[in-house]
């Protein structure tokens, strides 16, 4: 152990000696998105994770947590039609996806049979659920969306007591006086008039142990007998009651956009608590973001409301920027907020276009970014791509419909995604019956440690080399240039940081001790002053290449 801890040392001290040769370029174009020149602020690693065997019946599959501890579900469906799931089974894991239970089979909340069947989907295939440990519950919010004519959506709960083995029957959410569903009963005039409203993306648990669930594509209170586009959008805010052991829940005030901006309205949203620096407020300040539709004078864009009273009344709804006020493109898809618990930082995913996009399309690249929740923007320099289209594919490629899951014990970020529209250009399988033979995929991101400059998750030479070239200096560029601290200085504080995550290239490579890093900053204090002598006398043959 001690020959490690050595080696480990000495390599570092190398690595910083002979940063002289070393040229850091810290701003760089990426081969996959060429128009991104920031580097990436996450490692990601893909592998298939199923591979549809029936042609024409795309998989799609997604893993959530479902309990405070390593509780898991696995949700696998198939798609012949756009957005309609067939054969949706889950499975239970109580030991982080180790080892899983028997298949159970979702029955729909629609018996078959039923009016108007044809036309109806349920919200299986693109599963979304939390778990609640306020309330030990496990949410899952579905729909239900009429695929013809009529053009309706609806908003269900059902609640798992058991991490997903059982549910509850479903509930609708509602937000104005309406009869209650009735399965035999699907097409009901009354109740297809009343509460139309599509399901969020994702359940937000607040710092007051509040849950919202965000809705969009709702009726606008000042026309409610427009069905398409529904331009409004709101959030329920639950509480738990453990006497009934189901939450009740408070509506929030509508807001209303204009048909200028999005030609259908607010889509799938998402919903976040906005904590600068950790702090939540009182009550909790929620984000709202939702999927747009480009207009004749709008591109597509992203849009989102903040709440200042836990989610009841939203600003009026404004464009996503980035965080030195620039537009981008954005297509009408989903995306997602989450806050990793590793490092406390609110993170957005969703699609960002080079170009302007026409409607759903193109959805490629998926990219992450972190939020500024000050600002309430994204980081522009933070974008980093997940998955993109390779040549293979053809551009209608849908890097769209996924869902997000942080490991409760690698702490790495799982995206779950399917490449559906690969092989098509359209969404007729009567036409083009490839359109929905597409396979799952699983992306591990795996965000930066604690002195990793190159956010590769590794602490190694490529980082000791990053704190020597900026060492001493002055920056606003965080950890990309050896500031781990964030005080805006690279000094021996950040080479505290930098040994005390070591992980060296070899995954045996030991963290040196507290008591060698008086040689390690020393190391550093000689680089400086060497590379001082250097700039004083740029002729030396040491002096190799450009300095600062």
């Amino acid at each position: 152990m001690e020959q490690q801890r050595h080696s480990a040392l000495v390599t570092l001290c190398a690595a910083l000696l002979t940063i002289l040769v070393w040229q850091a370029d810290l701003s760089f174009a990426r081969a996959d998105a060429p128009w991104l020149t920031n580097r990436p602020i996450v490692a990601v690693q893909k592998e298939m994770i199923y591979q549809h065997t029936e042609h024409g019946n795309g998989a799609s599959l997604k893993q959530y947590n479902a309990g405070p501890g390593q509780q898991r579900i696995k949700v696998l469906a198939f798609q012949r039609k756009s957005d309609v799931g067939n054969g949706v089974q889950e499975w239970t894991s109580s030991n982080n996806g180790q080892t899983w239970s028997e298949v159970t089979m979702l029955d729909p909340l629609i018996p078959p049979g039923s009016p108007g069947t044809s036309e109806w989907t349920e919200g299986f295939t693109n599963a979304i659920m939390a778990y609640d440990p306020s309330s030990r519950a496990l949410i899952r919010p579905y729909f239900i969306d009429d695929q013809g004519s009529t053009d309706h959506s609806f908003t269900f709960y059902s609640l798992s007591f058991d991490h997903g083995q059982t549910w509850t029957p479903p509930k609708q959410l509602k937000y104005e006086d309406g009869p209650d569903f009735d399965p035999s009963n699907p097409l009901d005039p009354n109740w297809l008039a009343k509460n139309n409203c599509q399901r969020p993306k994702n359940v937000t648990l607040t710092s007051a142990g509040t849950v919202v669930m965000a809705a969009g594509y709702a009726e606008d209170p000042a026309d409610p007998t427009a069905s398409n586009p529904r331009l409004a959008a709101l959030n329920f805010v639950g509480t738990w009651n453990p006497v009934a052991r189901d939450y009740d829940w408070v509506v929030g005030d509508r807001v209303v956009v204009s048909s200028q901006l999005t030609s259908r309205g607010l889509l799938e949203a998402v919903s976040a608590e906005l904590m600068p620096n950790g702090t939540p407020n009182d009550p909790p300040r929620i984000l709202n973001i939702w999927r747009g539709s480009n207009t004749s004078t709008t591109p597509g864009r992203k849009w989102y409301s903040v709440s200042d009273d836990g989610g009841l009344t939203l600003s009026p709804v404004a464009e996503l920027k980035y965080d030195d006020g620039t537009s981008f493109y954005s297509p009408s898809s989903m995306s997602e907020l989450f806050r990793a618990q590793s490092n406390g930082k609110l993170y957005w995913i969703g699609n960002i276009s080079p170009t302007a996009p026409s409607g759903n399309l193109p959805r490629h690249p998926l990219v992450i970014a972190e939020v500024d929740e000050n600002l309430v923007a994204l980081k522009k320099d933070t974008v980093t791509v997940i998955a993109d289209r390779t040549a293979e594919q053809l551009d209608s490629v849908r890097y769209s419909n996924f869902s997000v899951t942080e490991n409760r014990v690698t702490n790495q970020i799982e995206v779950y995604v399917s490449d559906a529209g690969a092989l098509s250009s359209s969404s007729n399988p009567n036409v083009y019956p490839n359109v929905f033979d597409y396979d799952a995929y699983k992306y591990t991101l795996t965000l930066p440690i604690p002195g990793d400059a190159t956010a590769d998750g590794q602490v190694d030479e490529a980082d000791a080399a990053v704190l020597a070239e900026h060492w001493l200096q002055t920056t606003a560029a965080g950890a990309e240039t050896g500031d781990f601290n964030g005080d805006g200085i690279v000094d021996d504080l950040d080479a505290s940081i930098l040994a005390a995550h070591w992980t060296g290239s070899a995954a045996d490579a030991s963290v040196p001790e507290p008591s060698s890093l008086a040689l390690l900053v020393g190391a550093m204090g000689l680089l400086h002053l060497v590379r001082r002598e250097c700039r004083m006398e740029r002729s030396s043959a040491i002096c190799i290449g450009p300095l600062n």
